[in-house]
Protein backbone atom coordinates (compact mmCIF):
# COMPACT_ATOMS: atom_id res chain seq x y z
CA UNK A 1 0.00 0.00 0.00
CA UNK A 2 1.21 3.46 -0.88
CA UNK A 3 -0.21 6.34 1.10
CA UNK A 4 0.18 10.10 1.41
CA UNK A 5 0.58 11.72 4.82
CA UNK A 6 -1.54 14.74 5.72
CA UNK A 7 -1.75 16.93 8.82
CA UNK A 8 -5.17 18.03 9.98
CA UNK A 9 -5.89 21.56 11.14
CA UNK A 10 -8.39 20.08 13.63
CA UNK A 11 -10.07 16.73 14.25
CA UNK A 12 -13.09 18.05 16.14
CA UNK A 13 -15.51 17.15 13.35
CA UNK A 14 -14.11 13.76 12.35
CA UNK A 15 -17.30 12.02 13.50
CA UNK A 16 -19.13 13.74 10.62
CA UNK A 17 -17.42 11.27 8.27
CA UNK A 18 -19.31 8.47 9.97
CA UNK A 19 -22.59 10.25 9.32
CA UNK A 20 -22.03 10.42 5.57
CA UNK A 21 -24.33 7.79 4.09
CA UNK A 22 -22.94 5.49 1.43
CA UNK A 23 -24.89 5.76 -1.79
CA UNK A 24 -24.67 2.80 -4.17
CA UNK A 25 -26.43 4.68 -6.98
CA UNK A 26 -24.26 7.63 -7.89
CA UNK A 27 -25.91 10.62 -9.49
CA UNK A 28 -22.66 12.18 -10.70
CA UNK A 29 -19.42 10.56 -11.93
CA UNK A 30 -17.32 12.45 -9.39
CA UNK A 31 -19.32 11.41 -6.31
CA UNK A 32 -17.52 10.14 -3.21
CA UNK A 33 -19.03 8.47 -0.16
CA UNK A 34 -17.76 6.85 3.02
CA UNK A 35 -18.09 3.09 2.50
CA UNK A 36 -16.59 1.92 5.80
CA UNK A 37 -15.84 3.64 9.12
CA UNK A 38 -14.27 1.61 11.92
CA UNK A 39 -12.52 2.52 15.17
CA UNK A 40 -9.53 0.18 15.39
CA UNK A 41 -8.20 1.74 18.60
CA UNK A 42 -9.10 4.77 20.69
CA UNK A 43 -6.93 7.04 18.55
CA UNK A 44 -6.96 5.15 15.25
CA UNK A 45 -9.82 5.04 12.75
CA UNK A 46 -9.98 3.12 9.48
CA UNK A 47 -12.03 4.94 6.85
CA UNK A 48 -12.71 3.53 3.38
CA UNK A 49 -13.90 5.95 0.71
CA UNK A 50 -15.89 4.80 -2.31
CA UNK A 51 -15.02 6.81 -5.41
CA UNK A 52 -17.15 6.62 -8.54
CA UNK A 53 -15.15 6.52 -11.77
CA UNK A 54 -15.42 5.30 -15.36
CA UNK A 55 -13.25 3.34 -17.74
CA UNK A 56 -13.24 5.02 -21.16
CA UNK A 57 -12.75 2.47 -23.94
CA UNK A 58 -12.47 3.24 -27.62
CA UNK A 59 -10.43 2.72 -30.75
CA UNK A 60 -8.04 5.01 -32.58
CA UNK A 61 -10.24 5.42 -35.67
CA UNK A 62 -13.65 4.55 -34.31
CA UNK A 63 -16.15 7.20 -33.32
CA UNK A 64 -17.99 5.16 -30.70
CA UNK A 65 -16.59 4.93 -27.20
CA UNK A 66 -17.70 2.76 -24.33
CA UNK A 67 -18.00 4.08 -20.77
CA UNK A 68 -17.80 1.46 -18.03
CA UNK A 69 -18.64 2.78 -14.55
CA UNK A 70 -16.81 1.26 -11.61
CA UNK A 71 -16.16 1.96 -7.94
CA UNK A 72 -12.67 2.47 -6.54
CA UNK A 73 -12.23 1.84 -2.82
CA UNK A 74 -9.57 3.95 -1.10
CA UNK A 75 -8.28 3.14 2.37
CA UNK A 76 -7.28 5.74 4.91
CA UNK A 77 -6.18 5.92 8.53
CA UNK A 78 -7.14 8.80 10.79
CA UNK A 79 -5.18 9.41 13.99
CA UNK A 80 -7.67 11.74 15.64
CA UNK A 81 -5.64 12.59 18.76
CA UNK A 82 -2.43 13.34 16.87
CA UNK A 83 -4.12 15.01 13.89
CA UNK A 84 -2.67 12.87 11.07
CA UNK A 85 -4.57 11.45 8.10
CA UNK A 86 -2.96 8.78 5.89
CA UNK A 87 -4.75 8.36 2.55
CA UNK A 88 -4.03 5.48 0.16
CA UNK A 89 -2.39 6.82 -3.01
CA UNK A 90 -3.94 4.73 -5.77
CA UNK A 91 -4.13 7.81 -7.98
CA UNK A 92 -3.24 11.45 -7.14
CA UNK A 93 -6.63 12.58 -8.47
CA UNK A 94 -8.48 10.31 -6.05
CA UNK A 95 -6.44 11.71 -3.16
CA UNK A 96 -7.16 15.27 -4.27
CA UNK A 97 -10.91 14.60 -4.53
CA UNK A 98 -11.05 12.88 -1.13
CA UNK A 99 -9.27 15.81 0.51
CA UNK A 100 -11.87 18.16 -0.99
CA UNK A 101 -14.68 15.86 0.13
CA UNK A 102 -13.41 15.80 3.72
CA UNK A 103 -13.13 19.59 3.87
CA UNK A 104 -16.58 20.07 2.35
CA UNK A 105 -18.37 17.60 4.62
CA UNK A 106 -16.52 18.06 7.90
CA UNK A 107 -14.76 21.43 7.69
CA UNK A 108 -11.44 19.72 8.44
CA UNK A 109 -8.55 21.05 6.36
CA UNK A 110 -5.82 18.61 5.30
CA UNK A 111 -2.33 19.81 4.41
CA UNK A 112 0.32 17.75 2.69
CA UNK A 113 3.04 16.79 5.16
CA UNK A 114 6.37 16.63 3.31
CA UNK A 115 9.24 15.12 5.27
CA UNK A 116 12.13 17.37 6.27
CA UNK A 117 15.49 16.27 7.69
CA UNK A 118 14.15 16.05 11.22
CA UNK A 119 11.13 13.96 10.24
CA UNK A 120 13.21 11.59 8.10
CA UNK A 121 15.59 11.03 10.99
CA UNK A 122 12.79 10.42 13.51
CA UNK A 123 11.00 7.89 11.31
CA UNK A 124 14.09 5.87 10.42
CA UNK A 125 15.19 5.82 14.06
CA UNK A 126 11.75 4.79 15.34
CA UNK A 127 11.38 1.96 12.80
CA UNK A 128 14.71 0.44 13.84
CA UNK A 129 15.09 -0.76 10.26
CA UNK A 130 17.85 -1.93 7.96
CA UNK A 131 18.58 0.85 5.46
CA UNK A 132 18.77 -0.72 2.01
CA UNK A 133 19.12 2.39 -0.16
CA UNK A 134 19.31 6.16 0.22
CA UNK A 135 18.90 8.68 -2.60
CA UNK A 136 19.87 12.23 -1.73
CA UNK A 137 21.03 15.56 -3.14
CA UNK A 138 23.28 18.34 -1.92
CA UNK A 139 22.56 22.06 -1.77
CA UNK A 140 23.76 22.66 -5.35
CA UNK A 141 21.49 19.98 -6.80
CA UNK A 142 23.94 17.09 -7.32
CA UNK A 143 22.25 13.69 -6.93
CA UNK A 144 23.73 10.68 -5.15
CA UNK A 145 22.65 7.27 -3.94
CA UNK A 146 24.09 4.70 -1.57
CA UNK A 147 23.18 1.09 -0.80
CA UNK A 148 23.23 -0.72 2.55
CA UNK A 149 23.77 2.22 4.88
CA UNK A 150 24.26 1.96 8.63
CA UNK A 151 22.20 4.30 10.81
CA UNK A 152 25.22 6.37 11.87
CA UNK A 153 26.11 7.00 8.23
CA UNK A 154 22.46 7.77 7.42
CA UNK A 155 22.45 10.41 10.15
CA UNK A 156 25.51 12.04 8.63
CA UNK A 157 24.01 11.99 5.11
CA UNK A 158 20.73 13.35 6.43
CA UNK A 159 22.42 16.18 8.31
CA UNK A 160 24.60 17.24 5.39
CA UNK A 161 22.22 16.64 2.46
CA UNK A 162 18.58 16.41 1.44
CA UNK A 163 17.11 12.90 1.54
CA UNK A 164 14.87 12.37 -1.49
CA UNK A 165 14.04 8.67 -1.19
CA UNK A 166 14.88 5.82 1.16
CA UNK A 167 14.25 2.07 1.09
CA UNK A 168 14.10 0.19 4.41
CA UNK A 169 13.65 -3.37 5.56
CA UNK A 170 11.32 -3.52 8.56
CA UNK A 171 10.77 -7.00 9.99
CA UNK A 172 11.67 -8.51 6.61
CA UNK A 173 9.23 -6.24 4.77
CA UNK A 174 10.29 -3.51 2.36
CA UNK A 175 9.24 0.05 3.05
CA UNK A 176 9.98 3.14 0.97
CA UNK A 177 9.67 6.78 2.03
CA UNK A 178 10.09 9.85 -0.15
CA UNK A 179 10.45 13.46 0.84
CA UNK A 180 7.06 14.43 -0.63
CA UNK A 181 5.25 12.68 2.21
CA UNK A 182 4.48 9.41 0.42
CA UNK A 183 5.16 6.05 2.08
CA UNK A 184 4.91 2.60 0.51
CA UNK A 185 4.52 -0.46 2.74
CA UNK A 186 3.49 -4.10 2.47
CA UNK A 187 -0.16 -4.40 3.54
CA UNK A 188 -0.53 -8.18 3.37
CA UNK A 189 -0.41 -8.37 7.18
CA UNK A 190 -3.03 -6.19 8.87
CA UNK A 191 -1.33 -6.22 12.28
CA UNK A 192 1.99 -5.18 10.77
CA UNK A 193 0.34 -2.38 8.78
CA UNK A 194 -1.46 -0.98 11.83
CA UNK A 195 1.67 -1.16 13.97
CA UNK A 196 3.74 0.44 11.22
CA UNK A 197 1.40 3.41 10.80
CA UNK A 198 1.34 3.92 14.57
CA UNK A 199 5.14 3.98 14.75
CA UNK A 200 5.33 6.47 11.87
CA UNK A 201 2.72 8.83 13.32
CA UNK A 202 4.17 8.62 16.83
CA UNK A 203 7.59 9.53 15.44
CA UNK A 204 6.21 12.48 13.48
CA UNK A 205 4.26 13.68 16.53
CA UNK A 206 7.26 13.74 18.85
CA UNK A 207 9.07 17.07 19.01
Amino acid sequence: MKFTVFKLSSTNNYIKLKKQKSNFFFSKPDDITVFHFNEIKNDLLHVVFRVSDEYLIGTKKGVNHLNLPFSQFVNSFLFKDKGFFLIESIDPKYVEEIVKYIKKNTGMKLDYYPFNKKNMGKMVSALNAHIKKVEYSNDVGDDFYKDFVKFEEFERINNENNIEYIVLSVKDRFVSINSKGIISVDNSDEDFLINFTEVIVNALSNN
